[in-house]
């Protein structure tokens, strides 16, 4: 009788696993994360636009690689860009100028949530800004805020 009680038991705890896995495998398939972040390799220049601005600010080439080599890294979330812009955040507007190809800017916005940073390209996806040496805090580049300290 023993035997047989830890069979079924055995059984069980199988079947249970295996319905954790399919429950798990379908949040994948219904929640996906977004693609790996692709940003254009070659730019001419890059500008932002503050939230609450309209005055277009130059970042300087060095400045605008550093933010790029940070943000080619971010981790994709699960979350999907539906709009033009971000929906209910204070953003700043990144506008990378690449050659003459076929689309010659790249836009994305920056913005804070929670305390952390993200990244979202419009109607791509949403993604965390992964800067663990705080290499972006570290410079003085137009879109940080010094009241708030970045």
């Amino acid at each position: 009788m023993e035997k047989r009680t830890k069979t079924v038991c055995l059984i069980a705890a199988v079947f249970v696993l295996l319905g954790l896995a399919a429950f798990i495998a379908g949040l994948h398939i219904l929640f996906p994360k977004a693609p790996p972040v692709s940003l254009p390799e070659d730019f001419e220049s890059m500008t932002v636009i503050p939230y609450g601005s309209e005055d277009e600010k130059t970042v300087s080439r060095e400045d605008a690689e550093l933010l790029l080599d940070v943000l080619r890294r971010s981790k994709p979330t699960r979350r999907q860009s539906l709009n033009d812009t971000p929906a209910g955040e204070e953003y700043t507007t990144c506008i990378l100028h690449t050659p003459e190809e076929e689309i010659s800017y790249a836009k994305f916005y920056l913005y804070e949530k929670d305390g952390k940073m993200y990244m979202e390209i419009p109607y791509g996806g949403i993604y965390l800004v992964n800067d663990p040496e705080h290499r972006l805090l570290g410079h003085q580049i137009p879109w940080t805020d010094p009241e708030k300290g970045a």
